[in-house]
């Protein structure tokens, strides 16, 4: 046995407490390093948890992409899945008080990811099929129920040169027509 280590047997010898005082204390230090670490990685996976729960299981989102490139993009080895949203774009909305909605195709792995709730029905099948958001009916007379048809103008709605996308109504926007759609309501999302 070498010089030191007679030296420190020596010294925890004489000095019990002080030796049981600092073995708690390195006992209660990786402890404590070891619990930051843990705290720090469930908030993370919480936080993680909660972004899915609120928008969906995505991470990164190309808007533009032509046709030819689709392709490109899912054969791509860096994306695990590739999920398609298509906007149709904006409807006039004849049935309740909102003006317009606005519509987006997604294929059968976005529906399932997009963390969309369904409240009534079932999610479409088809192209010709629709789920509207709950905030679509007001409990008014005309306002359609699940199995109807409903017959929509398609376009975009224009205000000062930009394209409006969202519901509320301004002034002096215009809406320019594109095309008809008519879709079998089959369910009621959140």
């Amino acid at each position: 046995m070498n010089i030191l280590n007679k030296l420190t047997l020596n010294y925890l010898k004489l000095n019990k407490k002080r030796t049981i005082v600092t073995i708690i204390g390195i006992i209660l230090s990786g402890a404590m390093i070891t619990a930051v670490a843990t705290l720090a990685v469930s908030f993370k996976t919480f936080m993680l948890n909660v972004e899915i729960q609120s928008s969906g299981a995505w991470e990164a989102i190309f808007k533009n992409v032509k046709t030819q490139d689709i392709e490109t993009i899912t054969k791509d080895k860096n994306f695990e899945k590739t999920m398609l949203m298509v906007p149709v774009g904006m409807a006039k909305n004849t049935y309740t008080e909102n003006k317009y909605i606005y519509i987006k195709e997604y294929d059968k792995l976005a529906l399932e990811n997009m963390k969309i709730k369904l409240t009534k029905g079932r999610l479409p099948e088809n192209s010709n099929e629709i789920v509207l958001s709950i905030t679509f009916f007001d409990g008014s007379q005309t306002e359609p129920k699940i199995g109807d048809t409903i017959k929509l103008d398609i376009g975009k709605r224009i205000s000062e040169g930009f394209e409006l996308i969202g519901d509320k109504y301004e002034e002096n926007e215009e809406f320019i027509k594109s095309g008809e759609k008519t879709y079998t309501i089959c369910g009621i999302i959140r």
